[in-house]
C-alpha cells in the first residue's frame, strides 16, 4: 500500500519533482501550475460576475457547465483509459506457484548496483550463504536480449547478502572458468525491480515482447518481478514459462480538476503476492521476513 500511496502522490507532484533538476525546463511544471490556477480564477471571476446579472446569467449558467465538464469531464475519461491499460496489463501476468529455490542455483538481473532494502535484497538475503548469481545492471547496456545468449558467456557475479543489517552487499566477479561451470548448473532465474511513474522500459522488457504470450506489451509497462526456470545454459526471455510475472504500469491519467500537471498513477498491485512472498520472505525456521513482506506490496 505505501508503494502505491507514495507512486501516487510523486505523480500529482509532477511539476515539483521536475523542479529539483538542473536542466533547462525544471520549472515547467510550476509555471503550466501557476498558469492554471491563475485561468481558474478568472474564469471563476467572469461566471460569478455572469451570473450574478439577470441578463447574462443563463449563459453564465451554460458555461458553467461546459467548464465543469471539461474539468471533471475530461479527466474521468483519461482516467477510464488508464484503468483499462491496466486491466489489460493484468491480463498478461502469471500468479502461479514458484517452486522452492533451497539447493537451485538463481540467475538475478536486479535493477541497480545498491540493492538495498527492496526485492532484490529479499532475493539474497532468502539465498542465504549460497548468494545469487547475478548479471549486473551495467551489463545490459548494449546486451541484445532479444536472442538466446550462451549464460557462460555474460559477465556473471556472485552476490551474497550482507552478514551485518545495513551493511554492502558482498560482490564477486566470477573468471572465464567459474563462468563456464556456474552456467551448467544455472536453473532459475529472477528480475526484481522497484519502478516508479516516471521508470522506462529497458532491454529486459524489450526481449519479453518477444515472447508468444507478451507480444502486447507497451513501451509503459515494466517487470517488477519475474521468476522461471532455467535449461539449457542459455538465457532466452523469449522462450522462459514464467512460474510468476508481474509487471508494472508506468503511466498516470489526469486527475480533478484538469491541470496538465495534475495526474494520478494507476494502482498497481502484486500479482502473486502471496507465492512469492512464500518463497522469498520466509527464513529457515518459516517465520516470514517483515522487510521482504514490504518490499513485496
Amino acid at each position: 500500500m505505501r508503494r502505491k500511496v507514495l507512486a501516487a502522490v510523486l505523480a500529482s507532484l509532477a511539476g515539483p519533482a521536475q523542479a529539483e533538476c538542473t536542466s533547462g525546463g525544471c520549472y515547467d511544471g510550476i509555471a503550466i501550475f501557476l498558469g492554471a490556477v491563475l485561468v481558474y480564477g478568472l474564469l471563476g471571476i467572469a461566471l460569478l460576475v455572469m451570473l450574478a446579472r439577470a441578463k447574462w446569467r443563463r449563459a453564465g449558467w451554460r458555461a458553467l457547465g461546459v467548464a465543469l465538464a471539461i474539468a471533471v469531464g475530461v479527466p474521468l475519461v483519461s482516467q477510464a483509459w488508464l484503468s483499462w491499460k491496466l486491466a489489460a496489463m493484468e491480463r498478461r501476468e502469471v500468479a502461479g506457484q514458484p517452486p522452492g529455490l533451497i539447493g537451485s542455483a538463481v540467475l538475478l538481473i536486479p535493477q541497480g548496483e545498491a540493492c538495498y532494502n527492496d526485492l532484490c535484497m529479499s532475493v539474497l538475503y532468502g539465498r542465504g550463504a549460497e548468494g545469487a548469481y547475478v548479471l549486473p545492471p551495467a551489463a545490459l547496456d548494449g546486451l541484445d536480449m532479444t536472442r538466446p545468449i550462451p549464460l557462460a558467456d555474460l559477465p556473471l557475479q556472485l552476490w551474497r547478502a550482507p552478514g551485518t543489517a545495513g551493511g554492502e552487499v558482498l560482490r564477486r566477479s566470477l573468471s572465464a572458468v567459474e563462468r563456464q561451470e556456474v552456467a551448467a548448473k544455472l536453473s532459475y532465474f529472477i528480475v526484481t525491480a522497484e519502478p516508479y511513474y516516471w521508470s522506462v522500459a529497458g532491454p529486459v522488457e524489450a526481449a519479453l515482447r518477444t515472447h508468444p504470450d507478451l507480444g502486447g506489451m507497451r513501451p509503459v509497462e515494466l517487470v517488477r518481478l519475474a521468476m522461471a526456470p532455467l535449461d539449457g545454459g542459455t538465457l532466452s526471455l523469449a522462450d522462459l514459462r514464467f512460474d510468476l510475472l508481474d509487471l508494472w504500469l508506468a503511466d498516470s491519467a489526469l486527475a480533478i480538476p484538469l491541470v496538465p500537471t495534475n495526474r494520478q498513477g494507476p494502482d498497481n498491485t502484486t500479482a502473486g503476492q502471496e507465492a512469492a512472498a512464500k518463497v522469498l520472505c520466509e527464513y529457515f525456521d518459516g517465520t516470514p521476513d517483515p522487510g521482504c513482506l514490504t518490499a513485496l506490496e
